[in-house]
């Protein structure tokens, strides 16, 4: 992925395949359930480092890529979280995140594939039935 391609998803908003959080500094907490939503639906694109200002109608204008402080650490956090207990799977390779440059910040980028049929329910924290996620509209 590069500068451009993140800049054009932008303009279309977040939506069924696209989640932006802001992510400074660490890890979300709400990034466990997007995760297990995408990987439930069709799959998706998670932006650490955009904010969204939920207020502005126009689109083009909502997103303002502020990037992260020290994307290492944010994944490191994030693979070690991955490959610990808070997910039933981990579905990932290594070549779905990636840091991008962008007009001088530093987007992570992780696209979650959709699981496979035999991988499914990707959920949370060990719960089936409380820690499965489903992704329906933005």
């Amino acid at each position: 992925m590069d500068s451009k391609t993140i800049k054009e998803t932008l303009l279309k908003g977040e939506r069924v395949t696209l989640e932006c959080k802001k992510a400074k500094a660490e890890v979300p907490k709400s990034i466990w359930q997007t995760y297990s939503a995408f990987a439930n639906t069709i799959g998706g694109l998670i932006l650490l480092g955009v904010d969204e200002d939920l207020q502005e109608k126009d689109v083009s204008k909502r997103f303002q890529i502020i990037g992260v402080d020290e994307p290492s650490k944010i994944i490191t956090d994030f693979w070690n979280t991955l490959n610990s207990d808070k997910v039933n799977e981990n579905i990932l390779l290594d070549s779905d995140v990636e840091v991008v440059n962008v007009d001088g910040a530093q987007i992570i980028c992780i696209h979650v594939p959709q699981a496979d049929w035999m991988a499914k329910p990707i959920y949370l924290n060990g719960n089936v039935y409380k820690g499965t996620y489903r992704r329906n509209n933005e």
